[in-house]
C-alpha cells in the first residue's frame, strides 16, 4: 500500500504554509464560506484567518472582513448561553483593556440577565468612556440606589475619575440623597 506524502490538511486549512497560488488560496476562501453558510463559525473563522494572507489582495480583504463577521457572531452565540457573572467578568476585562465598545455590548448582556449595583457601576464606566454622559450618569444614578455605598466608591476609584469631566456625573457623586 502506497502512503500519500501530502494530507488533506490544505483543503481544511490546517497547514500552516503560505499560499503560493491564487487557486488555492481562493479554495481556501471557498471552503470557509461554505462553513460560514453553515453556521460554523468557529472553524470558518479559522480558515479565513488562514485565507486572509496570500497572493490574491480581494481574498485577503474579504477573508479579513468574514474573520470579523465570524467574531461577532461567536461573540453573540456566546453571550446567549453565558451566565451573568461570566457577562459581567467579560465586560470589566474589556474596560481593563479600554475596550468599551464591547465591554459595553457584555455588560448590557449582564443586567438583561439580572440587574446588580455593580453592573449598574461598570455600565456608568463603559458609557463614560465612549462620551454618553448622560446614559454614564443614569447607570451610576441606578447603581447607588442599589448600593449607596458606590458614591464613595466612585469618589476614589481611579477609574472613574476622568468621568467627572462631566457635570451630570459630578453631581451625581456629590448627590448625598
Amino acid at each position: 500500500m502506497k502512503k500519500s506524502a501530502k494530507t488533506d490538511e490544505t483543503q481544511t486549512g490546517g497547514t500552516l504554509e503560505p499560499f503560493t497560488d491564487a487557486r488555492s488560496h481562493t479554495e481556501c476562501f471557498a471552503q470557509a464560506a461554505k462553513l460560514f453558510s453553515q453556521g460554523d463559525f468557529a472553524k470558518a473563522r479559522e480558515i479565513f484567518q488562514r485565507a486572509a494572507h496570500g497572493p490574491v489582495l480581494s481574498v485577503n480583504e474579504s477573508a479579513s472582513m468574514y474573520v470579523r463577521m465570524c467574531e461577532q457572531r461567536l461573540d453573540r452565540q456566546w453571550q446567549e448561553v453565558a451566565t451573568s457573572e461570566e457577562l459581567y467578568s467579560r465586560g470589566m476585562a474589556l474596560l481593563k483593556q479600554r475596550r468599551y465598545t464591547e465591554a459595553l455590548s457584555s455588560l448590557e448582556a449582564a443586567q438583561r440577565a439580572g440587574e446588580t449595583a455593580r453592573v449598574r457601576y461598570a455600565l456608568a464606566l463603559a458609557t463614560g468612556n465612549i462620551g454618553d454622559a448622560g446614559a454614564a450618569a443614569r447607570h451610576f444614578k441606578r447603581a447607588c440606589e442599589l448600593d449607596p455605598a458606590l458614591r464613595e466608591t466612585a469618589r476614589h476609584d481611579a477609574s472613574f475619575q476622568p468621568l467627572t469631566q462631566f457635570a451630570e456625573l459630578r453631581d451625581a457623586i456629590a448627590d448625598k440623597a
